[in-house]
């Protein structure tokens, strides 16, 4: 029960910075449960993660990439899509050059998908504006 509780609050976190629609948000809460089932994260890394902390750890970058491959971040193949990415940067900055220079900076494809998923979340977090990173951490 406490993993739905915290499935739901992870899926408003994002659906409310990203100005996701009901609908959709819907879809993507039931991936991030199935995330949570698969993996086995825990309780206090996924709230880390609402907050913005990163942390080195191999459940994070397990969620992640589940969440990569389930939402369309990675190909059958674990290449990063930046169409992908720079679809969802667009639903939080309509600024077509910011999105680009995040995309430019992020979409990089790493060693591992692990690493791909981790270092890429990592880098457009903080490269959201403050005012986005506040909203994320109130909701």
């Amino acid at each position: 029960m406490l993993l739905l509780v915290l499935s739901a609050i992870f899926c408003t976190t994002l659906s409310t910075a990203l100005d996701i629609p009901d609908g959709m948000a819907t879809d993507m809460m039931k991936e991030v449960t199935g995330c949570i089932d698969k993996t086995k994260i825990d309780f206090e890394l996924l709230l880390k993660l609402k907050e913005g902390v990163f942390e080195d750890n191999p459940k994070v970058k397990e969620f992640l990439v589940c969440l990569y491959k389930n939402l369309g971040g990675f190909n059958g193949n674990n290449e990063l899509q930046t169409d992908f990415i720079k679809q969802k940067m667009q639903m939080v900055s309509g600024e077509s050059k910011i999105v680009d220079e995040i995309v430019k900076k992020c979409v990089i494809q790493k060693k591992t998908p692990e690493e791909t998923a981790f270092e890429c979340s990592k880098c457009v977090y903080n490269a959201l504006p403050e005012e986005e990173k506040k909203s994320m951490k109130e909701t």
